[in-house]
């Protein structure tokens, strides 16, 4: 990681909580699990949040 990567996270952690999180953040991403990524998937990825887009060829349009 660069040191331009390292002040922006720190930078990004400082505004939004505290610079100390960072060490933090690899436990949160260890602590989600298959079936969280599920659940939500489940919820976001619904028929009632879709949208369904057609293509036409030239030839067709």
């Amino acid at each position: 990681m660069s040191n331009l990567n390292k002040a922006m996270s720190l930078a990004y952690y400082e505004l939004f909580d505290s610079s100390s999180e960072i060490n933090n953040e690899f436990i949160k991403y260890e602590n989600v699990s298959s079936s969280d990524i599920k659940r939500v998937a489940a919820k976001l990825f619904s028929e009632k949040n879709s949208n369904i887009l057609y293509y036409k060829s030239i030839k067709d349009a």
